[in-house]
């Protein structure tokens, strides 16, 4: 499924150029990756719509990074905490996002703060960002995750992040894509707990 070659989308410098190469390059994996993950968590009792970025404000600037988000809701995402599976030029990554636009969401700051202890449990081999628009992320150690929470509590503008990453060069991508969309649906699918916390479930 997805592979080092994939990468090479975000060579291509133009707008245009690059957003052919993840319409016709990634989009479809995406979408065959929606396809095999949603009737697993359906069968978790958890029911989640693919979104698939289509980046339509990029007038000049290629996009720096594309995804396929997975919410609770058909219309929309960004609004409610999700995961989403995407590209970086130099990694992949799996994230569990509450974003500065689900804040509209009353009591989306005390799930976050109550979902610190399921986070822990994850380990410190997951990373965790209050910032989805960079690839900078540090691990989920009980340090770094107080932190993580406590921006998220004290600043209007932070976001709250955690998941996985894969860089360009890992092994990952010399696997078979049944075994890929293995990892990638467990890891989305240790992390359904904080999930569904965070959705109020």
């Amino acid at each position: 499924m997805f592979n080092q070659n994939d990468f090479d989308v975000f060579n291509d410098r133009t707008l245009e150029g690059r957003m052919t190469k993840i319409k016709t390059i990634i989009d479809p994996k995406f979408e065959q990756l929606a396809g095999t993950l949603q009737p697993i968590l359906q069968d978790k009792g958890v029911i989640v719509y693919s979104h698939i970025a289509k980046h339509l404000r990029r007038t000049i600037n290629p996009p720096v990074d594309t995804w396929v988000a997975f919410g609770p809701h058909k219309k929309g995402y960004k609004k409610d905490p999700h995961f989403e599976v995407g590209f970086w030029p130099d990694c992949m990554f799996v994230w569990l996002d509450v974003l500065q636009e689900a804040r509209v969401q009353e009591g989306i700051t005390s799930r976050v703060m109550q979902s610190e202890k399921l986070v822990s449990y994850l380990g410190n081999n997951w990373s965790i960002s209050n910032d989805h628009t960079t690839s900078t992320v540090v691990k989920n150690t009980s340090e770094n995750l107080a932190a993580i929470v406590s921006k998220f509590s004290n600043l209007k503008t932070s976001e709250f992040l955690v998941g996985k990453m894969w860089p360009s060069n890992d092994q990952f991508f010399s696997l078979e894509s049944e075994k890929q969309q293995t990892i990638i649906t467990d890891t989305i699918v240790s992390m359904l707990p904080v999930y569904k916390m965070l959705i109020g479930e």
